[in-house]
Formats: structure tokens, sequence, C-alpha cells
């Protein structure tokens, strides 16, 4: 395969991931943002019916709580809204998932989500497959020369 035809592969898989970025954030980011406003109407509810607890101390806690989280300690009964699905961690995602990498630290949560994943992966890997298999071959061409070299 030329060169040329290497590059296109790479635009077409960079492409692919940032089309398919676009879909889980079209997809995911609703739902995300429903629930942000759930839990945001919940924190003040809990400030209304707890007049107590200063808007401070109660934030203070949930960032305590964040912080667990993020150390890999799961806290039941309390939360902090962080966005997972914007347009560049959309992205990301859809990067790990065709290369493979698969970090965990985010996953589709909608039955949207989901099935178009599994499309999503299945076409993403073999084409992220094929580039770098062109790659290699182009690296080893490049190297052979300096491999002749050697063995005269």
């Amino acid at each position: 395969m030329k060169a040329v035809s290497v590059i296109v592969l790479q635009v077409i898989v960079c492409a692919y991931v940032l089309i398919g970025g676009a879909i889980f954030w079209a997809l995911e980011s609703g739902q995300e943002s429903q629930t942000i406003k759930t839990m945001d109407n919940q924190y003040q509810r809990f400030l209304d019916n707890n007049t107590c607890v200063s808007s401070e101390d109660l934030q203070a806690f949930i960032d305590e709580i964040i912080t667990a989280y993020d150390k890999g300690i799961l806290i039941r009964n309390s939360s902090q809204a962080i966005q997972q699905w914007t347009f560049v961690k959309s992205a990301f995602f859809a990067v790990t998932c065709v290369t493979t990498i698969g970090y965990g630290n985010q996953a589709p949560t909608t039955k949207g989500g989901r099935v178009f994943f599994m499309f999503y992966a299945i076409v993403g890997i073999a084409m992220t497959g094929l580039v770098l298999s062109e790659i290699g071959t182009k690296m080893c061409n490049a190297i052979k020369p300096l491999r002749e070299k050697k063995d005269n």
C-alpha cells in the first residue's frame, strides 16, 4: 500500500473517531443533563429542608466524596454532577473503543448508546488494525535498507 493510502486511511480513522464521538455525545449527553438537573434539584431541596447545614459545608462534604470516588472508593447516597459526555470526552471514549484500550472510566448507559457501541467497535477496531498493520509495513520497509547494510 502506498504512503498516500496509509495517510488517507489515518484520516478516515480520525474522521470515524470524531463522528463516533459526536454520536456518543448526542446519545448520552441528554440523559446526563437530565440527571444533573435532578441532582441540582435534590441538592437544593436538601439545603431547604436542612437549615442547619450550610451550602459550603454540604459542598465540602460532596467534594470529599468525589475525592474518595476518584481513588476507587464508592460512597452511596451522595453524588456530584460531573459530565462524562462532553464532545471531547466522547471522542476520547471513541478512541479507547477503536484501539481496544478501554480504560473503563466511561461507558454508554442508554440502550441506543450501547447498541451503537457494539457496531461502532466492530468496524472501528478492524479499521484501526488495518491502519496499524500498514504503518508497521511502512516502518519495516523504511528500515529494510539498514538491515541489508548490516548483513553485508
